[in-house]
């Protein structure tokens, strides 16, 4: 029953467009159709006569129908658009109050211009995520990964900003751009998995391990935490452990 209710409904609501108000409303009548179906079964009905039954019992959604396909695209669009705009101010409104307050407490101005700028990266970032996931709901795949680059770029940017100016590290805080590679490859794996088929899984995977081992090696010798002979083994494990992984690969391909 559930299957031919959505075919009836697929069938009623062609033609308009695909917004959460339309969407709220279908839901909303395949709730009630089912939850009529359930009451219906216990009068030993036939299902034609429960399916009619429970359609004339949503009567009046047609009215409903008529306003949705009456209203102009550009107004919900600028409707939309309102009420992002809206929320958009708000956080802003919010950002700035804070950096005010805590500028004014602290007196160290210097430094909570910070505020304003993580706040507009977080801002940036929750926009292009929420892109990225409005993407990978249509399956438009492609375009939900290719938005890890700008997402990674602006995290990295911001902790980069904020470690150098609050602990005075820029000698060493640029270090943190050799990680951005790593960062894309990783956020670009955990969309990769849930999309079908992900072909490019396994060289991905090598890649990420030998940048890891690399960048390791790299970084540790330029803090002067481990030196540079003989750790340099750390990239050969790298280059072993990615090794392992393409005969894996192969071995279960051939």
């Amino acid at each position: 029953m559930l299957s031919r209710f959505q075919s009836f409904l697929k069938e009623e609501f062609k033609g308009l467009p695909n917004t959460d108000e339309v969407t709220d409303f279908k839901d909303e009548l395949l709730g009630n159709l089912m939850d009529k179906a359930e009451e219906l079964k216990a009068k030993d009905l036939s299902e034609d006569e429960i399916f009619q039954q429970c359609v004339q019992s949503i009567d009046g959604y047609k009215e409903t129908l008529k306003e949705l396909k009456g209203k102009p695209a550009l107004v919900r669009s600028a409707k939309k658009a309102a009420n992002s705009l809206l929320y958009a101010l708000m956080y802003f409104t919010l950002v700035i109050g804070a950096y005010l307050a805590v500028s004014f407490v602290t007196e160290e101005w210097r430094l909570t211009w910070l505020i304003i700028v993580e706040g507009a990266f977080l801002f940036t970032v929750g926009l292009l995520g929420s892109l990225s996931v409005k993407a990978f709901a249509k399956k438009k795949y492609l375009h939900s990964r290719a938005l890890a680059v700008p997402i990674s770029a602006i995290l990295v940017t911001g902790v980069f900003l904020a470690v150098s100016m609050l602990m005075d590290l820029w000698k060493i805080s640029w270090i943190a751009y050799l990680f951005l590679p790593i960062l894309i490859i990783i956020v670009d794996l955990i969309i990769g998995a849930f999309s079908r088929p992900n072909k490019i899984i396994v060289p991905e995977s090598i890649a990420l391990i030998m940048l890891l081992s690399v960048m390791s090696y790299v970084v540790l010798g330029i803090l002067g935490i481990l030196s540079w002979h003989p750790y340099w083994l750390i990239i050969l494990g790298g280059a072993l452990i990615s090794l392992g992984i393409l005969a894996f690969y192969l071995k279960k391909k051939l």
